[in-house]
């Protein structure tokens, strides 16, 4: 009954302060309170119509284009409110407000030379916000707001970009178009509320359920490095970047929590704007420059959406695209960097590479039973004579040199009201640091998204890169080459070390003929296809159709000249050496998703179900003749006079794929996740086609609990657990059957055993168990991270095991062996400084990983060690050990 009486007394009020005269009503202007999300341009100034006796003048043909507006305004007067929708938002549109009537009209762009604008700065809730950096975008010059807010700032021309940074406020840029530039600045976004990929489809980070981290896009803008792999390495826990020889554009290795299979396929799934790229793709044909976000899947539970594709997990990749209702924006950058070694490494002098030579000569009897006498002879006291020099050679410092790197990136993206678009183009030119390697990529991609109807919208991407790397020697030659050798003789010609062995004559090869006279390029072209419809047909029900085709192709030449030791075929007159190589592979993915989502006062769900099919080919061929008229004007395998070898192959395999996901949260405080997949491939016989992949994940989010909801300190906190299983059938494509050579028999064409088949082959499985604390502390998270405790244990394991000579097959591929991974990933940033520009920005991150990993196996045979220090691809190779007394 109060609540009642309470209602009528406020009406009767308001009914009293209605009559007031018009005189006294002007002197306080009206206040208004705007939350709109994805509407109309017109429905939002209905919208502020409804609350003000003001009427709306304007031509809604002027107001249709802009369907997109999203606001959050509190208290705020009509002026500020008006300046947000129109002014702020780049629409062209202006208004005059003339008593209580509001005129909106296009605006006449003014034409003159120079000018002041002046303007006032606040938040959503009307509030004055002093201390603003204002900026003119692209220059030095700028301003700061006084206490009530507002500024002025002198301009050379009309059509200048101001830009607006405050802490903790989202920073906007605006195009002046006249004297005045009011501006509302919103609290910066929570990156709890950052939508983060998981495979088809996206989470807010809050509601995560299993393991995933992003990579800091910040660090990819700013860096001069020309590879993705270069630039993430140490900013995700559990990732390690393996550089192999150090040569520009190679391509680098991935692990994600150590390695988890034998097959040689240890590197995650690299999926790029919802399309799984295929094995033999490498993240270095992507343009840093071009990339939006990165998303690591390093879970069971987070991965098994992917199945058997990411057992070793998986990496997303969403590409920058154009914005709806901007105009082109044209940008160009350019980037200059080197690159060197920090320090010199430490390899071995002569007196104790003669030392390690002899030693390594007696230990051979732990491998043969015995020790070699012919050999022990020759190397005892160093007696055999010419086989060392007494020469120190520092060959690090005469084949490294500083290397350097250019970038140019130009790009136009920008958009109508229902559509958008984006094209660029980047050209990466860079050394190597090993003399006479070197890397030019050239990237296109382009993108165009537009809306049919209300209710069907389609996309089509194309990317393309071009690549030309020059590649002689890897660093482990420079690191590994012979110290008691000279680079040159005397005369400035190059030094070939010959000896007597046995009465034969032999010959050291010299690492600077290798490198500067070798003529190794590959030449590789990329290119992806990728088209789609989404139907949204009523709320919350989403169906996808999608198609991509990957097109890779490389080509290798490699051409010895007569002057190094393997053009000359060991210096025994051999007149050059060419190969030439060719790889080629297509794959094709159909796609359908469906996707549906609700939420019912509490209770939030969605529901993915997924079918593709993938259609993989790929060829090589490789052929290489000798003896060549001269070194310099051969310019084709077929000028070659002697035939030395050929190999190729044509190979084929389909996979069949079912997937479904549910999500499920109640309140936003607790969690679950639960998906399955089922996977068929050619690659096995019949009987073991199909493998299936489920998992389980749960989370409970402490901070929506009353007695952390408002703690000033504990920003976020959840736990969370799960259990995933993942796979791999990364076997030759007709890896279970019997397979069958070309060879010759006395100068006959005839056909042998290849391979022994093997119809109980079957996938390899992994199953990993993840606990795991996610925090946040501060406002706006200030310090955040991450702290996980894993365990994981691959099974089934996939070999090619080398057979007895006695059965007359060479292999056949097994399953034999277990490996398990255990390990704790602890990752956490922190924003020590947070200026107001990005000038003044400082932040941490820190990126740790502890792994421990273990091998059941069987069938092997080797010998006993004494302890295992550290994982196979770390070992440091034996010349490297350098003054050691280890």
């Amino acid at each position: 009954m109060g609540r009642m009486v309470l209602k009528w007394w406020l009406c009767l009020l308001l009914g009293g302060m209605l009559n007031l005269p018009a005189t006294a009503q002007q002197k306080t202007a009206p206040r208004v309170n705007l939350k709109v999300e994805k509407t109309s341009l017109i429905r939002a100034i209905e919208a502020l119509r409804s609350q003000t006796r003001y009427n709306f003048l304007f031509n809604s043909k002027d107001l249709q284009p802009y369907t997109d507006i999203s606001v959050h305004l509190q208290s705020v007067t009509l002026q500020q409110a008006l300046d947000s929708l129109l002014i702020g938002r780049k629409t062209g549109l202006g208004y005059t407000i003339d008593g209580e009537t509001v005129v909106i009209r296009k605006k006449q762009i003014q034409e003159q030379q120079q000018g002041t604008v002046n303007g006032r700065v606040t938040d959503n809730r009307g509030q004055a916000l002093p201390g603003v950096t204002v900026l003119v975008k692209g220059t030095a010059m700028g301003t700061v707001t006084g206490i009530d807010g507002n500024y002025k700032i002198s301009l050379p021309e009309t059509g200048l970009t101001l830009r607006f940074s405050f802490l903790g406020m989202g920073t906007r840029e605006i195009v002046v178009t006249g004297p005045e530039c009011n501006v509302i600045l919103e609290e910066e976004q929570n990156s709890l509320e950052e939508a983060v990929v998981v495979g088809y489809g996206v989470v807010k980070k809050k509601d995560l359920t299993g393991s995933v981290s992003s990579v800091d896009t910040r660090l990819i803008e700013e860096s001069a490095a020309a590879d993705i792999g270069t630039i993430i390495q140490g900013q995700v826990s559990g990732l390690h970047i393996l550089t192999g020889s150090g040569a520009p554009g190679e391509e680098v290795q991935i692990q994600i929590r150590g390695c988890a299979s034998l097959s040689g396929n240890t590197s995650p799934l690299i999926v790029v704007d919802e399309v799984p790229m295929p094995s033999d793709f490498s993240i270095n044909q992507l343009n840093p420059s071009d990339i939006k976000s990165i998303d690591v899947l390093k879970g069971g539970s987070s991965s098994a959406i992917y199945g058997s594709r990411a057992s070793a997990g998986v990496i997303l990749i969403t590409m920058k695209k154009g914005s709806r209702n901007e105009k082109p924006l044209i940008s160009y950058d350019y980037t200059f960097g080197t690159r060197q070694l920090v320090s010199d490494i430490n390899v071995l002098n002569t007196e104790e590479f003669k030392l390690l030579l002899l030693e390594a000569t007696r230990n051979s009897a732990q491998e043969q039973g015995y020790t070699n006498l012919s050999d022990y002879r020759y190397y005892k006291d160093y007696t055999t004579p010419g086989y060392f020099g007494e020469v120190n050679t520092p060959w690090m410092k005469l084949l490294m040199q500083p290397a350097r790197v250019h970038k140019h990136n130009i790009s136009v993206r920008g958009g109508g009201h229902s559509s958008n678009y984006s094209v660029s183009y980047g050209l990466i030119d860079e050394e190597g640091m090993l003399v006479n390697t070197s890397n030019r990529r050239h990237n296109l991609n382009l993108n165009l998204d537009t809306d049919l109807n209300k209710w069907l919208k389609m996309g089509v991407t194309f990317r393309g890169d071009l690549s030309k790397r020059g590649q002689t020697e890897n660093f482990n030659v420079a690191a590994e080459a012979r110290p008691d050798l000279p680079c040159y003789n005397e005369d400035g010609s190059y030094y070939v070390h010959k000896y007597m062995y046995q009465g034969e004559e032999r010959f050291e090869s010299n690492p600077m003929i290798e490198a500067k006279e070798r003529d190794n390029v590959n030449r590789d072209l990329g290119a992806n296809i990728t088209s789609y419809l989404v139907s949204r047909p009523f709320g919350g029900l989403s169906l996808r159709l999608q198609y991509s085709y990957n097109y890779k192709q490389s080509k290798g030449r490699d051409f010895y000249p007569s002057m190094t030791l393997y053009g000359s075929g060991g210096y025994k007159g051999q007149k050059g050496q060419l190969t030439n190589t060719e790889r080629l592979s297509e794959n094709q993915e159909l796609m359908g998703q469906i996707m549906y989502g609700k939420r019912i006062k509490k209770h939030n769900f969605d529901i993915t179900m997924v079918g593709t099919l993938t259609d993989s080919k790929n060829s090589y061929a490789s052929m290489t003749f000798a003896d060549f008229p001269d070194d310099k004007t051969q310019t084709s395998i077929w000028q070659g006079v002697t035939y030395k070898d050929q190999m190729g192959y044509d190979k084929g395999a389909l996979l069949l794929s079912y997937v479904a996901r549910a999500n499920y949260s109640f309140n936003d405080r607790y969690l679950l996740t639960v998906s399955w997949r089922a996977d068929g491939s050619s690659r096995f016989s019949p009987d073991n086609r199909w493998s299936y992949f489920p998992s389980l994940a749960v989370a409970y989010n402490l901070t929506e609990e009353k007695f952390l909801r408002h703690n000033k300190v504990i920003n976020f906190l959840k736990l969370r657990a799960s259990v995933g299983k993942v796979g791999m059938g990364y076997v030759d494509e007709y890896g279970w059957r019997t397979l069958y050579d070309a060879t010759e028999y006395l100068d006959q064409p005839a056909i042998v055993p290849g391979s022994m088949g093997n119809n109980n082959l079957k996938w390899e499985g992994t199953v990993s168990y993840e606990l795991g604390l996610d925090y946040g502390f501060f406002k706006n998270n200030r310090i955040s991270g991450t702290l996980e405790f894993y365990k994981k244990k691959t099974k089934d394991l996939l070999y090619r095991y080398t057979l007895s000579p006695g059965i007359g097959l060479p292999s056949a591929n097994v399953n034999f062996a277990a490996i398990e991974n255990r390990g704790i990933d602890f990752d956490i940033n922190a924003k020590i400084i947070k200026g107001y520009a990005p000038l003044y920005q400082l932040s941490a991150i820190i990126a740790l990983s502890f792994l421990l990993d273990s091998m059941e196996a069987h069938l092997f045979r080797g010998y006993v060690c004494q302890r295992l220090k550290q994982p196979a691809s770390m070992i440091t190779p034996i010349f490297l050990l350098g003054n050691t007394n280890n």
